[in-house]
């Protein structure tokens, strides 16, 4: 009766987490929402579905048993991971790295591990924030460069070099930058998912740090160094004092949130 009932709360969140087979309508979403309400929805919405899941576990304390449903967890991640690939629209593709993200923190908190847990929070934070710099930053692009597709968008390096260091900046965080709160959550999940799943762990490992990281890299690096020529006849407006500061301030509370981490449970 315990799995039946977890099975109807994971079916019933799931859609609104999202995570597979239930998460196609959110890059549908984010590419025709605007971009206040693609933060809010990234930022605020995905993870109040989260945080009511997680309530309702620890309120009803379910014991379920984690080797069942991590494949399940496992499958879903690696399927949007693969769907990033083939991506043109930068939206879309943000979209897709919150449904890695929403299978990647509940493996953490159905795991039952306390460490995991308190890596899951972590990620919980750092995504919110990294989200809303990101959507905003795609924003930026949109409105110099009246579009949102890769191939597209070129010479951001030499046009913007303040739009395109912080979205260099962005980027690297994205895929764990040292000194960040993303980086010690990953840290947290990797020492000690090692332990209780080797073998899967280390394929988990694999997506996240190679596939995962390869694609992204590829697409963004395509947007930031490609070539000028497609946009050469364009005056394009660098970020305003306004602009730098919001960004700016987004990159310095990631990372002071990594360096205050401890405290803050405490």
């Amino acid at each position: 009766m315990q799995f039946i009932l977890f099975i109807c709360f994971l079916l019933g969140f799931g859609v609104k987490l999202p995570i597979w087979p239930f998460y196609e309508w959110l890059p549908k979403a984010h590419v025709e929402a605007s971009t206040n309400f693609s933060i809010f929805l990234s930022g605020v919405l995905v993870k109040f579905a989260f945080f009511g899941f997680f309530k309702l576990l620890i309120l009803l304390n379910l014991d379920i048993n984690f080797f069942l449903i991590f494949p399940y967890l496992f499958f879903g991640l690696m399927e949007a991971v693969f769907k990033m690939f083939y991506q043109i629209d930068i939206k879309k593709l943000i979209a897709y790295s919150t449904v890695v993200e929403m299978h990647w923190l509940l493996i953490c908190v159905l795991s039952g591990n306390n460490i995991l847990l308190l890596s899951a929070f972590g990620m919980y934070i750092s995504h919110a924030i990294l989200s809303t710099n990101s959507f905003l930053l795609v924003d930026s692009l949109t409105r110099r460069f009246k579009t949102r597709l890769i191939f597209e968008i070129s010479g951001i390096n030499y046009l913007c070099p303040k739009l395109f260091l912080l979205s260099l900046i962005n980027l690297i965080i994205f895929l764990g930058f040292p000194g960040s709160l993303f980086f010690i959550s990953e840290f947290l999940f990797f020492s000690f998912i090692f332990d209780l799943l080797p073998f899967f762990s280390f394929i988990l490992f694999i997506f996240i740090y190679f596939i995962l990281a390869n694609i992204f890299i590829k697409i963004w690096l395509n947007v930031l160094f490609s070539s000028i020529s497609l946009n050469l006849n364009k005056l394009v407006v660098d970020l305003d004092k306004t602009e730098l500061i919001i960004f700016s301030f987004l990159v310095f509370l990631i990372f002071w949130l990594g360096s205050s981490w401890l405290s803050l449970i405490i």
